[in-house]
This record gives C-alpha cells, sequence and structure tokens, in this order.
C-alpha cells in the first residue's frame, strides 16, 4: 500500500513549529515598526530645523519663528503631518544667539510645540 500525504501528528507537529516561530518574530516586527515612526517623528524635527537655518540666515534677528512663517516664505513645504498620528505639524521654532570670544556666532534651533517658543520644547 503506498500512503502518499502527511500524517496527522506531522501537520500538528507543522503548525506547532509555524505558532512558535509566529509568537517569536511578533515582538520584533512590532517593536521595528514603533522606532521607524519614532524616528520618523524626529527626522520631521530635523528638517524643520533645517528650514529655520535657512530662514536664520536670511533673518538674523528674529528669536522664534512660527511653522506656518516658514511655509509661507517657502522654507518648508505646505501641509506637514506627523508620520506618528497624521497630524499637521504646528508650532515655531525658537533660535537662540551664542557668541564665543573669536566674535564667531553660533546659532542654537529648537522646535516647541507651542505656537509663541513658550511652551514645550525640545
Amino acid at each position: 500500500m503506498n500512503n502518499k500525504g502527511f500524517t496527522l501528528v506531522e501537520l500538528i507537529g507543522a503548525i506547532v513549529i509555524l505558532a512558535i516561530i509566529l509568537v517569536i518574530i511578533t515582538p520584533l516586527v512590532t517593536t521595528t515598526l514603533k522606532k521607524g515612526v519614532e524616528d520618523a517623528d524626529k527626522q520631521t524635527i530635523n528638517s524643520i530645523k533645517a528650514a529655520a537655518r535657512s530662514y536664520v540666515s536670511d533673518y538674523r534677528d528674529e528669536s522664534c519663528v512660527n511653522i506656518s512663517k516658514l511655509q509661507m516664505n517657502g522654507y518648508l513645504e505646505d501641509d506637514i503631518e506627523w508620520p506618528s498620528n497624521k497630524e499637521k505639524v504646528q508650532g515655531s521654532v525658537k533660535i537662540e544667539k551664542q557668541s564665543n570670544d573669536a566674535g564667531k556666532i553660533k546659532y542654537t534651533i529648537t522646535y516647541c510645540k507651542s505656537l509663541d517658543c513658550t511652551g514645550t520644547c525640545n
């Protein structure tokens, strides 16, 4: 008698092995996806800071610039969204001047969630 196919024990064994692999891989994939979204949010902030650096090179006297002002002047695209929640990016950028003994000016640029640089900045 020529038996073709798998026994019930072999099928159950294969299903158990697949379930174990799935249990191991699922947390790794979830963690990687969350980290990717966090990194995308950080990259959005870096893009905002880069636009503010360009803005500062043209308008050196400002210490707080609203995101909408950067958009109106062409330094940022309109309708920027956070990758994590798809909400429109709002807030401002705080620009601090620091000069050293040689007279060289260094700018520290910080993104603020508030529209007037008084709220949470990071």
